[in-house]
């Protein structure tokens, strides 16, 4: 028998946090409470089954807290969502005569976040039909995708007298070479209460002016910006990232903001600003966004002479908030 086969390694809520920067800084923090944990668990970049067996153990060693319920109908709905994924007793053959009782299809996108478009999909194929989960995932899975940036919409409808009923709907990703459910969604089952745009309990590990990035395998680029977080006075942790939407070599640059004070990342579906913010260096930057770098400096600067309330000052000023 091999050294601890059959042994389940420990639960640890920060070994779901992909950002070195902030899952280290987290670990000096108060412990979390069993609903912020769910919260990390609901956006990570992780297949459900992973994130139905977390949610079990927070639930176990959660005792009788006040969110003891909501982690009970989290638990429900992804087990819910799995059984509605496997096939009914009698799956359809398409022999003469038979009807189909549920139809699945996909569609495919792929993430396009040049200077900023992070919420932006192109459609890759067309609209696929199939009679199975199974079926729809064994043909995803020919179609070799290595690029974990495409991401596959798999919906599951019910067919009624009158008009299919859409019943499931999930995110299908390549992650570590291995195509996964990573995120599912049923409208008609109403029993789950946590949401993904839901506050992050902690700030994040970097200083008002710092550049920063969002990085990683489902985006097709970087996107850069430049830092602001505050601590605002309702107790919540207020974080900004001010980006270059777009520049022409005629005109002055076009620059947006991104609300980066939730789980979510701003616009992009169910991603987790957990998983992708991380620090970046002035040598990374694209040539047309050189600009970002000498703004940094100038309000890093600000913030080292005048204090943090100038410098969040001047990225208002900058980046139009």
């Amino acid at each position: 028998m091999k050294e601890n086969q059959g042994l389940r390694a420990e639960f640890n809520i920060y070994d779901w946090i992909l950002s070195k920067e902030i899952r280290e800084y987290w670990k000096k923090k108060p412990p979390l409470p069993p609903g912020e944990q769910a919260q990390i668990i609901f956006t990570a970049y992780r297949p459900i089954e992973d994130k139905l067996q977390a949610l079990m153990e927070i639930l176990e060693k959660a005792g009788e807290c006040e969110e003891r319920e909501e982690l009970e109908q989290a638990v429900c709905y992804y087990k819910v969502a799995m059984e509605r994924m496997k096939p009914g007793e009698k799956a359809f053959t398409g022999e003469r005569g038979e009807s189909p009782k549920d139809i699945w299809t996909v569609e495919t996108y792929e993430y396009e976040n040049r200077m900023g478009s992070l919420e932006g999909k192109h459609d890759l194929t067309a609209f696929y039909l199939f009679y199975s989960f199974e079926a729809a995932k064994q043909w995803i899975g020919s179609l070799k995708y290595e690029d974990e940036s495409v991401e596959h919409c798999v919906c599951k409808w019910i067919l009624g007298k009158e008009k299919p009923k859409d019943v499931l709907e999930c995110t299908l990703r390549m992650v570590g070479g291995q195509l996964c459910t990573i995120d599912v969604y049923m409208d008609d089952y109403r029993r789950m209460t946590f949401s993904h745009d839901r506050r992050l309990p902690y700030g994040i590990p970097f200083s008002i002016g710092d550049l920063v990035k969002l990085d990683g395998p489902v985006f097709s680029e970087p996107l850069f910006g430049v830092w602001c977080g505050e601590y605002g006075f309702d107790g919540c942790w207020y974080n900004y990232m001010g980006y270059m939407e777009s520049w022409e070599s005629d005109k002055m640059p076009v620059y947006g903001v991104r609300n980066m004070g939730y789980h979510q990342v701003d616009g992009v579906g169910p991603l987790s600003v957990l998983d992708w913010l991380s620090s970046a260096s002035g040598e990374e930057l694209p040539d047309e966004q050189r600009k970002l770098g000498e703004i940094s400096e100038k309000i890093s600067r600000i913030r080292e002479q005048r204090g943090e309330v100038e410098a969040a000052k001047r990225f208002r000023e900058v980046f139009g908030m």
